[in-house]
């Protein structure tokens, strides 16, 4: 009897001590993905930076003085300026660059076009997973600029903020759908705009 009681109480405790094994296994598991995923969308951020940064550093860059370097079709996800598109530096070809984002895809548009107006599709580019971005403009005495016919002119700097969601969910053990999202806020000032 004594040997019975022993027996099913060692099954108790290693069948207790194994269930923890496996849970704690399954926690790491689901950190492990979780942070990978999370990972994985700060990549992607940092792509969208860098394309971003990129492109609004070079907003009027070799554009005639006195000439507008951004369009009047500037919206606060949306905005059109002229730049020097050739990477050649010893050639100068002022074309367009265009950044919008259109909500019914999430999709980050970039739209590069040579002085003729011919799309370059080397160099123009779609990212997935784009929730917000949102530009606000500011003139030179740091008074926001809204989007409208005739004032892009007064643009001086951008604030831009932008938040990006992976295409992948996970589904933790406690059904909730994780789905990670990355931000990103900045202020851009860029030296060619209104010389």
């Amino acid at each position: 009897m004594k040997t019975m009681l022993m027996l099913a109480l060692s099954t108790i405790l290693g069948g207790t001590l194994f269930l923890s094994i496996m849970e704690f296994n399954s926690n790491v598991s689901e950190t492990a993905i979780i942070n990978n995923m999370d990972r994985l969308a700060q990549s992607k951020m940092e792509f969208i930076v860098e394309i971003i940064k990129h492109d609004f550093n070079k907003i009027g860059y070799q554009v005639s003085p006195g000439e507008t370097e951004i369009e009047n079709t500037f919206s606060h996800n949306s905005i059109k300026f002229k730049t020097d598109i050739n990477p050649n530096l010893n050639i100068t070809e002022i074309g367009t660059i265009e950044l919008y984002e259109n909500s019914s895809d999430n999709k980050l548009h970039r739209v590069v076009k040579n002085s003729a107006g011919t799309q370059l599709p080397s160099e123009s580019v779609e990212i997935n997973g784009l929730d917000t971005r949102i530009i606000t403009y500011f003139d030179k005495q740091g008074d926001k600029v809204e989007p409208g016919i005739g004032n892009s002119g007064e643009i001086r700097s951008m604030v831009v903020k932008i938040i990006s969601t992976l295409d992948y969910s996970y589904k933790k053990k406690n059904k909730e759908v994780y789905r990670p999202k990355a931000y990103w806020k900045s202020e851009i000032f860029t030296k060619n705009l209104g010389r």
